[in-house]
């Protein structure tokens, strides 16, 4: 038994791409540099946070931006940029961006993509969430891994501790 787990784990870790079901036996780097194991969708939707966190710091929001989102949202995306500083584009801005083009700009209930200490009104939060009233949840790219609970919530434990 125990060395069919074993088995199982190892292909796992070798197809993790290949084959959802393998993606719990998969690791991804936090923003600190340390491996955290990653969990399933299913796992992801049900899973509560820690009750011990603590607000991501605006470098950790960055690594993790730049880590799992710049490669779609960088600085030639037609929506919203996500590198160096994200808070440009992000932390008090109309969800439509400057000229409101974007898929959410007038298509959704929520104002502003990061509103400071607010993450309900924020729809980042909302799209890293699941929960947005418009476009798709983040991230899209199927290769890319949603955030697990610890990660959403630190998400929004930096979101709530903003101000303008």
């Amino acid at each position: 038994m125990m060395l069919n787990r074993l088995a199982t784990l190892v292909l796992c870790g070798a197809l993790a791409s290949l084959i959802p079901a393998c993606s719990s036996a998969t690791t991804s780097p936090t923003a600190s540099g340390t491996p955290a194991t990653s969990t399933s969708p299913d796992e992801t939707a049900t899973a509560e946070p820690a009750a011990d966190l603590t607000a991501y710091s605006q470098a950790e929001v960055q690594a993790l931006f730049d880590s799992r989102c710049v490669k779609c949202h960088g600085a030639r995306s037609a929506n919203v940029d996500l590198s160096a500083p994200f808070t440009k584009n992000t932390v008090g801005v109309a969800t439509g961006g400057p000229s409101g083009a974007t898929v959410c700009g007038r298509g959704s209930d929520i104002a502003v993509r990061i509103k400071p200490g607010d993450r309900a009104a924020s729809l980042l939060w909302h799209k890293v969430k699941g929960t947005q009233d418009c476009g798709s949840p983040m991230p899209y790219d199927k290769g890319n891994r949603p955030l697990d609970a610890n990660e959403l919530e630190r998400l929004g434990l930096y979101i709530d501790q903003l101000t303008d």
